[in-house]
């Protein structure tokens, strides 16, 4: 047999390369549009559940409203003090003031190292419990804290959330590195996160530990010597500061 006859007998007939490029094409298609369905799931999913997310604290804190509202009004009615127990299950706690290591005393530079908050105007959020407010009466005069609203929550994980992988700082950019670290507890989102961080849930302190620190800005309006100096009770920016919390974040985050 020549060459050419070779050559004419091993060529491929055109309609059949035709049907191998249409199943090929086909079959990419296929699978393309089984990732984008996927997507689509896994983005459907996450917007119902912040949806859902958002309804039950907004419940929650009208509750608390209408709650401080009646104890507002029995305390007009009444001579006597009434005291409860706090309605926010978290604080946000920010670290205000600086100063090297030899200068701040030990038992102070525990409780800010046990709390992440080694460097300026670092924040994390915490449970509000008897334990965590004695703590923080001890380094209260280098932190401020409050109770945090939704929007607060939000803003800080979606603006200034990042975690470790590998050692190495991330932001929380794709939803992937979540499912990765927390989807055996059922958080697989950012909106997850929110959520689990506003009502303190069984996963708060995974989600905390997963969490890096929130780095704020310093204020717009600055810190004055004098005024951290001194108590936010008493026209200063240091100890608790309830709600106010809000409007400080606002110009630093």
């Amino acid at each position: 047999m020549s060459e050419m006859d070779l050559k004419s007998a091993l060529r491929v007939p055109e309609t059949v390369l035709k049907r191998k490029r249409a199943a090929s094409f086909a079959a990419a298609l296929n699978s393309k549009k089984k990732r984008s369905n996927k997507t689509k799931s896994k983005l459907e999913t996450s917007v119902k559940r912040a949806e859902k997310f958002v309804t039950e604290f907004r419940n929650k804190e009208r509750s608390t409203r209408r709650a401080k509202s009646v104890i507002q009004g029995k305390r007009a009615d009444s001579s006597k003090r009434i005291t409860i127990a706090p309605a926010d299950k978290v604080l946000l706690v920010i670290r205000i003031r600086a100063g090297k290591k030899d200068e701040i005393p030990s038992i102070y530079a525990k409780t800010l190292k046990k709390f992440s908050l080694n460097k300026l105007f670092s924040a994390r959020l915490i449970r509000h419990n008897k334990d965590n407010l004695k703590k923080l009466k001890t380094i209260e005069e280098y932190v401020t804290w409050g109770s945090p609203n939704l929007k607060l929550i939000k803003d800080l994980v979606h603006k200034r959330g990042y975690t470790r992988v590998d050692k190495v700082k991330r932001p929380l950019s794709d939803n992937t590195i979540i499912e990765e670290k927390l989807g055996d507890c059922g958080i697989i989102c950012t909106e997850d996160l929110v959520h689990v961080l506003a009502s303190v849930d069984e996963n708060f302190d995974r989600v905390s530990e997963f969490l890096c620190p929130f780095q704020l800005g310093a204020p717009k309006k600055g810190f004055t010597r004098e005024k951290k100096l001194k108590n936010f009770a008493k026209g200063g920016e240091y100890g608790s500061r309830g709600e106010d919390i809000n409007e400080l974040v606002a110009q630093m985050n």
